[in-house]
C-alpha cells in the first residue's frame, strides 16, 4: 500500500518543470552568470535611457545626490546631514563642514542629479 503524501507529491512533480535548483552545479553557476549579465545589462540600457532601475545601489545613490543637493543650498535638513555625517565620521571633525564646503563649490557632484 503506497503512502497518501507520497502519491500527492509524485503527482504534483510530474506536472512541475524543472527548475534552477534542479541543475547540476557547473550549469547552475552559468544559469546564474547568464542572469547576472543580462540584469546588469537592463540596469545599463535604463541608466542610458535616464531613469535608473531601483536597485539598492541606485537608491543608495540619489538618496546621496539629494543629501548633497540639501548641503549646498543650506536648505532645511542640512543641519541633521551635518549631524549625520559627524556621527559616522567620529575623531573626524572637520569633515561635516569639508563636505558642506564641497557640495557648494561643485567639487562634490552628484551622481545622477543633474
Amino acid at each position: 500500500m503506497t503512502d497518501p503524501l507520497e502519491t500527492l507529491y509524485r503527482h504534483l512533480a510530474a506536472g512541475r518543470k524543472p527548475g534552477v535548483r534542479d541543475l547540476p552545479p557547473d550549469e547552475r553557476r552559468a544559469y546564474y552568470r547568464d542572469a547576472s549579465r543580462r540584469r546588469r545589462e537592463r540596469q545599463r540600457q535604463a541608466m542610458e535611457a535616464g531613469s535608473p532601475q531601483p536597485t539598492d545601489g541606485a537608491i543608495r545613490d540619489a538618496l546621496a545626490d539629494a543629501a548633497l543637493a540639501i548641503l549646498a543650498t543650506d536648505a532645511p535638513g542640512a543641519d541633521e546631514i551635518r549631524r549625520v555625517l559627524a556621527r559616522i565620521f567620529v575623531g573626524r571633525a572637520g569633515v561635516p563642514g569639508t563636505v558642506t564646503a564641497r557640495a557648494r563649490s561643485g567639487r562634490l557632484r552628484p551622481k545622477h542629479l543633474r
